[in-house]
């Protein structure tokens, strides 16, 4: 797509609890529709909160979208090419903030390695709860390490992640902990109740990645679109022009950016 004329709309949708049915698959009508957005001159966004190496294991390059937003907004690929576009980073002396302060309020967490290598990451469990921290160590065990004091991360990080029972109270206690760095609250995609706290350099989220495309391509503010389930897609949600937490019936967007019908719950 060329930035000259600009796509006739932007389209930007969340994979899991969106897009991906139970076998974390694109269901086959949802995949022709994706098509024929691309045959309209739709540009089509993915944007997850996963991060490269977990993307990779629901994506492949066949899949028809023409960028993928992944880790929340930290990585930008072209998905044509598999180009990385933009990325963002946590300056080291703001992670050795973060984790001293995270540190003292005994609070799990995890603290990811930068770009590409962003499924990596050093971890840190201050007393054992009942969440999926460990569940989540577990899956990562090739690629993570225990935390030891002193530890410096003089690259920076992608992320942090911290993991707690759903305490809404304790969420904002962590949050004004980091505060300068931009937070977003997540649901456990693991056991689908443990409240995740996703800190991320500042500005960076769904909606600021969304906006670079936008701005990018040229697309018509009016003519942007976003579909979304969870906390983590709300800055998403109300960035677009036109959004919807229910999904939309794709074919019924036309090649002028208008949404036709209303919004329709369909089996993926």
């Amino acid at each position: 797509m060329k930035a000259a004329s600009g796509p006739a709309a932007l389209v930007v949708t969340d994979l899991d609890g969106t897009l991906l049915n139970a076998a974390h698959q694109i269901g086959p009508a949802d995949r022709e529709a994706l098509l024929a957005l691309g045959r309209r001159g739709v540009c089509r966004v993915a944007a997850t909160g996963r991060n490269l190496y977990s993307l990779r294991r629901v994506l492949v390059p066949a899949d028809p979208f023409d960028y993928v937003v992944f880790s929340s907004g930290v990585g930008i690929l072209d998905w044509s090419t598999q180009v990385l576009i933009h990325s963002t980073v946590i300056a080291p002396e703001q992670v050795e903030r973060c984790v001293q302060a995270l540190v003292a309020q005994g609070a799990d967490f995890m603290v990811h390695e930068p770009l590409p290598e962003n499924h990596r990451f050093a971890y840190h469990e201050a007393v054992p709860r009942e969440t999926d921290f460990r569940r989540r160590c577990a899956l990562y065990a090739a690629h993570c390490r225990e935390w030891q004091p002193g530890a410096r991360f003089t690259q920076g990080a992608s992320q942090l992640l911290v993991i707690m029972p759903p305490d809404l109270g304790r969420f904002e206690l962590l949050a004004q902990a980091v505060a300068g760095l931009s937070v977003v609250r997540t649901t456990s995609p693991l056991d689908g109740v443990s409240l995740w706290m996703e800190v991320f350099a500042p500005g960076t989220n769904k909606s600021a990645a969304a906006a670079f495309l936008a701005a990018r391509l040229g697309v018509d503010p009016e003519a942007t679109y976003a579909l979304g389930n969870d906390f983590n897609d709300a800055d998403l949600l109300a960035w677009a022009a036109h959004s919807c937490r229910m999904f939309p019936l794709w074919s019924q967007i036309n090649t002028t950016g208008k949404y036709s019908g209303e919004a329709t719950c369909v089996s993926c």
